[in-house]
């Protein structure tokens, strides 16, 4: 899918990598104590992951990637990072859930076939 950038740039995304992204993120959260966060390797597409995981997760909006102090705090970690659109960030949370309900739903047919044998 193609996405326009703040400046008119333009970038292709998929479902896919994000998801793909999602996952191995996921899996290192979990592994982490509250002591100890994983050092993730910035890319795009995890960045944008970790944008979804605290929207989700904290009950925050999508427009808070607009917010003028969070953009200027991602910049002076990562300059030159371009931040994804509310909408971005939206279409990637559905997109992220629809993939992980479909992965959800097989792990419990296969849970649910091994039963009855």
């Amino acid at each position: 899918m193609l996405r326009e950038r703040a400046g008119g740039q333009q970038y292709m995304t998929t479902s896919r990598s994000l998801f793909a992204v999602s996952l191995m993120i996921i899996s290192n959260l979990r592994r982490c104590t509250f002591t100890s966060v994983p050092a993730i390797n910035y890319t795009p597409a995890a960045h944008r992951t970790l944008i979804v995981l605290r929207c989700a997760k904290s009950h925050r909006p999508f427009n808070s990637v607009a917010d003028e102090d969070y953009q200027a705090e991602v910049q002076m970690l990562q300059p030159g990072t371009i931040l994804p659109h509310p909408s971005t960030v939206s279409h990637d949370i559905k997109a992220i859930y629809l993939t992980m309900s479909i992965l959800v739903r097989q792990y419990f047919m296969v849970c649910i076939l091994a039963a009855c044998k």
